[in-house]
């Protein structure tokens, strides 16, 4: 059965999204590891510590001033996902444990933590590799004749990338049998390796789900050389620069509290928002003061209340903004009165409704 569900989020010209919500931090002096931290802020607080910019990461300090002996590093809620990858085509999610995937065994190996774009060699199989190394490219063009085009120009990914979208339609997705061994028959004999579409950003996300902005990453950081093993990034506290570390590692950690303000725009017939976007500073619309609230309607046979399709709800839109000249918003979901969704009532059909 399919479901209509209503998704409410601000766009607001105020200069980060820190201006508009409080957000307090908590020092645990318990150590976990960092799904146990996460669990434990969730039950307790709000979630692990998110760090828009640099005035809360100097901020984040002052939550262990009361602590007699603090240690010397505390998990945040950056961490690295190395199942999200996304193709370029579209910016379309794509995740490399349930989906469709030819990988070569042992890739992806994440080695060095610099291996975030993908090739396809002779035999199909699919590498990881640094995104500023040189290869052909595999185009799609969907006006044409021929939906994949071999490119033998050697290049970096960013400018196959651009090089595919300027002259046909983009890099190749591969998302099933058919379009990889469309796409195979062609490197056959002509090249050793070529792009495909797919790529990371690593240590792209929160553990509220909204999208990583500002850094404050130690010399050398990251330097994750364990191929494979997930990471987390922690704060050393005496001088606040971040470093990362295996998520399985047990460590003290920061908490949040977040509260938002009531909004001044929207109607009060209508719910809290449950998504809240806002400009970083230095975009354009930053030091304005209008703030308008928006109501979308969703219509899904999914599970909404899956925090697994409240991520993919918020990636895809995020990639529409950011398609759309808008990348330096925001969005995250804010629960009230206990939900995140909230069902849309059925009203009686009144004189003149159509």
């Amino acid at each position: 059965m399919r479901k209509t569900l209503l998704l409410f989020f601000t766009l607001s010209g105020l200069s980060s999204l820190s201006s508009c919500l409080s957000r307090e931090y908590h020092y645990v002096a318990q150590k976990m590891l960092w799904t146990e931290a996460q669990s434990h802020c969730r039950a307790t607080f709000t979630d692990l510590a998110t760090i828009d910019n640099q005035e809360d990461n100097d901020r984040l300090l002052t939550a262990v001033q009361t602590q007699a002996e603090p240690t010397k590093k505390a998990w945040i809620g950056l961490y690295d996902d190395m199942s999200r990858w996304q193709w370029s085509l579209g910016n379309e999610d794509y995740d490399n444990i349930t989906e469709y995937n030819y990988w070569q065994p042992g890739e992806p190996n994440f080695a060095a933590a610099k291996e975030n774009c993908t090739v396809m060699d002779a035999q199909g199989f699919w590498l990881d590799v640094p995104c500023d190394e040189e290869h052909g490219a595999v185009c799609y063009y969907d006006r044409g004749p021929a939906k994949y085009i071999l490119v033998t120009a050697k290049m970096t990914w960013q400018r196959a990338q651009s090089y595919c979208e300027a002259d046909y339609t983009d890099l190749a997705s591969v998302r099933n049998m058919t379009e990889h061994y469309n796409i195979s028959t062609l490197l056959s004999g002509e090249t050793d390796y070529a792009w495909i579409g797919l790529h990371r950003r690593p240590f792209a996300y929160w553990s509220d789900g909204s999208t990583s902005t500002f850094t404050n990453w130690e010399k050398k950081q990251p330097d994750n050389l364990r191929s494979g093993l997930p990471q987390c990034v922690s704060v050393d506290m005496t001088v606040a620069k971040w470093y990362d570390a295996r998520c399985d590692k047990p460590s003290h950690f920061f908490c949040e509290t977040v509260t938002f303000p009531p909004s001044t725009t929207e109607p009060a017939s209508t719910t809290e928002p449950l998504s809240t976007m806002e400009p970083a500073r230095g975009s354009p619309a930053a030091g304005s003061r209008h703030k308008t609230t928006f109501k979308l309607k969703i219509r899904s046979e999914a599970d909404m209340s899956d925090p697994a399709v409240q991520r993919q709800v918020l990636q895809q839109l995020h990639a529409k903004l950011e398609k759309h000249g808008l990348p330096d918003f925001k969005l995250r979901w804010v629960q009230t009165d206990g939900h995140t969704f909230h069902k849309e009532q059925k009203r009686e059909k009144q004189g003149g409704d159509l």
